[in-house]
């Protein structure tokens, strides 16, 4: 009886894929104009709804508008000047967002957080400010300042610096790239060398608080540079607002530091180091009792977030489920050059009670202010990911997914996709009788209601005045 039951349910599953599958192949182009999905935002916009295109454009123009902080577009920008950064809309305080949602109280003004590079003050610095409302500004406030050293990696120190590493190393070490590499900076016909990757340096790792470093990684230049990595780095002191006074500091090779780039063509000379590159070393496992891996399963698995005073109707506490996907070992050394200002990462999960004064893991200035760095549930998630022969000449994503689920768990009384305009339910008319059809439930949707988006009037508006838009080169943008 099992066996027959089971065989009933198969072929009526597969009818009812049929069905789906042959409605599926005759969807009109395009719907009537009445039924076109809009894509343009809310007149009413929610709390949490991203900066608009309109909105935007009313911060940008209130900025510029703003005499004294005397900024330029990004296509003039440069190490001395004062220019946008960035700016995003700054969520509200979470006690009036839930006043606004659940108790239909004011909706909180939309604000957007700015912050600005002031390389053209006496003394450079990094200003924030709060501007709103955003659809026609008329404040800024609750400005905030930080050391311009500080400050993210921008476009005209990155030129600067590497304009400077092909002056020196390239100027006066080709000759040692060449025979230790087989290529040089600069002009290099096939066998091409460049500074392809940045590291910066936290004033803990530095122990120069006051000075702003960045390390520059030599590679080939290739479509996968990583799969050929070269032990040579070099350190500039990126410091000064006047990229004229930047200078090199350190050069790592062979497994020697070097002060300057002569110290390295002096050492070279003599001949007092031996070439060598870093390599993946490989440990190979020979016996049955050391193969075995275990991992920690008594940890907890299911991790519910509740409030004990709000039951389902079956008297269970409705809940969220947090699911972590993507977990990975901190490999950073506690307390050693960055690792403090991502202190959080330290444990695949913490746990903290909400504060509106922290509404960030960490800030943008914590990359290179390592000794002050600045909850809710924080994840941690991470790759380890050991460059090989199958990342050309693109990397495969295959299996490097991370992913967290904030699921309901008894926060429902049934299952949400119930309400999905969507839904649609497909099931034999009679159990017993598989020639008596199927019954089709579209729950009040039309038949052949297939709509296509029309396009949103910021669509319209890039395709007919792109430069209406957006400023030419990047730095004044929005994230």
């Amino acid at each position: 009886c099992f066996v027959v039951l089971l065989l009933v349910a198969v072929f009526a599953l597969a009818i009812a894929l049929g069905v789906v599958a042959s409605r599926l192949k005759d969807q009109p182009d395009s719907c009537p104009t009445s039924s076109n999905i809009a894509l343009d935002p809310p007149d009413n916009l929610p709390p949490f709804y991203d900066l608009t295109h309109s909105e935007i454009q009313a911060v940008k123009r209130f900025l510029y508008g703003q005499k004294e902080l005397n900024l330029v577009k990004p296509s003039v920008i440069t190490l001395n000047s004062s220019y946008i950064f960035s700016f995003e809309l700054l969520p509200p305080i979470k006690q009036e967002a839930l006043d606004y949602l659940d108790n239909g109280n004011s909706q909180p003004v939309r604000e957007a957080r700015v912050v600005i590079f002031r390389g053209d003050s006496k003394v450079p610095v990094s200003e924030e400010y709060t501007v709103g409302p955003t659809a026609n500004p008329t404040y800024m406030k609750d400005k905030g300042t930080f050391p311009f050293r500080y400050r993210p990696l921008t476009e005209p120190e990155t030129v600067a610096a590497i304009t400077l590493l092909h002056a020196e190393i390239g100027g006066k070490a080709n000759a040692i790239l060449l025979e230790s590499y087989g290529g040089k900076l600069g002009d290099c016909s096939d066998n091409c060398l460049g500074f392809e990757m940045i590291t910066p340096m936290s004033s803990s790792a530095s122990g120069e608080p006051m000075n702003r470093k960045m390390w520059y990684w030599l590679a080939p230049t290739v479509e996968f540079w990583s799969l050929n990595s070269l032990d040579f780095v070099v350190r500039v002191d990126l410091t000064s607002s006047d990229p004229d006074q930047y200078y090199i500091d350190r050069i790592f090779h062979a497994k020697r530091m070097f002060r300057s780039v002569d110290e390295l063509v002096q050492a070279y000379n003599a001949n007092t180091f031996a070439k060598t590159r870093t390599k993946m070393v490989r440990k190979q496992i020979k016996n049955e009792a050391s193969a075995a891996v275990n991992y920690n399963l008594s940890t907890p698995k299911y991790l519910t977030f509740y409030n004990d005073k709000v039951k389902t109707r079956a008297g269970v506490p409705r809940a969220n489920r947090l699911l972590m996907k993507g977990m990975s070992k901190q490999m950073v050394t506690t307390g050693t050059g960055q690792e403090p200002s991502v202190s959080w990462a330290r444990h695949q999960l913490a746990v903290t009670r909400y504060k509106d004064s922290e509404r960030r893991s960490s800030s943008i200035y914590a990359c290179y202010d390592g000794e002050n760095p600045d909850q809710v549930a924080w994840v941690t998630m991470g790759v380890h990911h050991i460059p090989r022969m199958e990342d050309q000449p693109v990397t495969p994503t295959v299996g490097l997914d991370l992913r967290f689920f904030l699921l309901p768990y008894n926060y429902f009384d049934e299952d949400p996709a119930i309400g999905s305009g969507d839904a649609i339910r497909v099931e034999p008319r009679d159990q017993n009788d598989l020639n008596a059809g199927l019954r089709v439930e579209r729950y009040g949707r039309k038949e052949n209601a297939q709509c296509m988006p029309q396009k949103s009037a910021f669509d319209e508006e890039l395709e007919n005045k792109p430069e209406s838009l957006f400023d030419k080169p990047t730095g004044d943008f929005t994230i």
